[in-house]
Order: structure tokens, then C-alpha cells, then sequence
């Protein structure tokens, strides 16, 4: 898990450099990375949904996102490639993909419930309009989960209140500052990374214990857009302040 968590760290650095100094090389060692932490669980490449925003649409010169043309054009090629890793290197990234050959296998990934701290037991997924709809249920609890009602003794306690909380916090950080993620293209990009990875993990993810696991992963991510998020809120502070004086 460490390794995991390091790789995705490292990436989400070259993701970052790429952003400031437009270099390739930073881009390239971003995915790089990326793809040996997928080797590792295939649930991080949902990264990958964020970086495809960042680099079709985010103009690090002009620290603007730009939708145009060419972006399309750069989505179609970016897409050829995955396409060409997958069918070339696909047993090797996304090995735990594999298995899925249809969306009856994507259902019961989705409905799976296994072990004593199992969440949302209940819920049936036989539709790609059940998947649309619960899907944003399961991401949600994926982040805070075990929840009260789900506490079984001292151990889902101190789970809840050393991690779960930890996220909900951030959770509730990113929704009451939704302009400063809209407007900082940084932190924009940090969250559309975060919910393609979260959706990855959230559909095949039904117990505390592994939600736990998995989260952490991408713990990082979710440190870089606090600091992301508090600074900018640092520096509307300094220029009210300024303003008054």
C-alpha cells in the first residue's frame, strides 16, 4: 500500500511541475508513474480521467482552460494511445480489469458484499440507470464510511474518527469553497482526478475495511488540494485586508 501511495504522490508532482513549467518531460514522467502504480491496483488509473482534463484542456502559459479544436483533436489522440497501451500492456496495468467483459459483470462488481463491516448490503445494481444513479451514493460512502450506524466495536470508532473524518472534512472543504476550485485551475483538475479515481473505487468497493485501504492511496491528492484551497483563501484574506488599509 505504501508503494501505492508513493507512486501516486510522485505523479500528482509531475502533474503538478507540468502545470507550472509546461514541460513534457514532467507530463510524461506524471503518466509514467501513474501506470506503475496501476500495476500495483488498477483502481488508481481512474487518475487518468484528470490528467486527460489537464493536459486537453489547461493552458499552463495562460493558466486558463481552454476548450477548443485542437483539444478534441488532443482527446481523440490521447484516447488512440490508451487504446494501444491497453490492448498492448493491459495485463500488466490493468490486471484486475481483466475480468470485466460486460456489463452484467460491472453490475455485480457493483452490488458484491463481502465481510463484517459490508455497507449499503441492500442495494441492487441490475441497470445502467441504477449504476448512474447509486453510483454517487456508494463514492460518497466510500469516503466516510463506517459510519455510526455501522460501528461494531472500539476498532470502527477509531476508524471513523482517525480516517473517515479526516475525508469528510476535506469533502466538506471542497463543497464550501466550490468558486476558489472553480476558479484556480489547479485545484479544478485536482478534484476531476480525485472523482475519477473515487468512481473507479466507489463501484467496486463495499466494505469499510477496503474503503479504508483504498482511500489512502489517494490520500495525498486530497492533502495537495487542501493546501491548494487554503491558500487561496489566504490570499483573499491579504487583499481584503490591503483593501481596507
Amino acid at each position: 500500500e505504501s508503494i501505492i501511495t508513493m507512486l501516486v504522490a510522485a505523479s500528482t508532482y509531475y502533474m503538478i511541475e507540468w502545470s507550472l513549467t509546461t514541460n513534457f518531460v514532467d507530463a510524461l514522467l506524471a503518466v509514467v508513474f501513474l501506470l506503475m502504480g496501476s500495476a500495483f491496483h488498477a483502481g488508481i488509473i481512474g487518475l487518468l480521467v484528470g490528467y486527460t482534463f489537464m493536459f486537453m484542456f489547461y493552458n499552463p502559459k495562460t493558466n486558463l482552460f481552454s476548450f477548443r479544436a485542437r483539444t478534441v483533436l488532443a482527446f481523440g489522440l490521447m484516447m488512440l494511445f490508451g487504446i494501444v497501451v491497453y490492448s498492448q500492456f493491459g495485463h500488466v496495468f490493468l490486471a484486475k480489469f481483466e475480468s470485466i467483459e460486460n456489463m452484467s459483470t460491472i453490475y455485480n462488481v457493483a452490488s458484491s458484499r463481502r465481510g463484517g463491516s459490508a455497507y449499503l448490503t441492500s442495494l441492487q445494481i441490475n441497470s445502467i440507470g441504477q449504476l448512474l444513479i447509486y453510483t454517487p451514493i456508494k463514492m460518497l460512502y466510500f469516503l466516510i464510511v463506517p459510519l455510526p450506524h455501522h460501528w461494531r466495536g472500539v476498532s470502527d470508532i477509531i476508524a471513523f474518527v482517525l480516517d473517515a473524518v479526516v475525508y469528510l472534512y476535506f469533502l466538506i472543504l471542497v463543497l464550501r469553497n466550490r468558486r476558489i476550485v472553480t476558479d484556480t485551475p489547479l485545484a479544478l483538475g485536482l478534484v476531476v482526478m480525485l472523482l475519477g479515481c473515487i468512481f473507479v473505487f466507489g463501484v467496486g468497493v463495499a466494505n469499510a475495511g477496503t474503503a479504508l485501504r483504498h482511500r489512502h492511496k489517494i490520500y495525498p491528492i486530497f492533502l495537495v488540494l487542501f493546501a491548494v484551497i487554503k491558500d487561496s483563501l489566504l490570499k483573499e484574506q491579504r487583499t481584503s485586508i490591503d483593501s481596507v488599509n
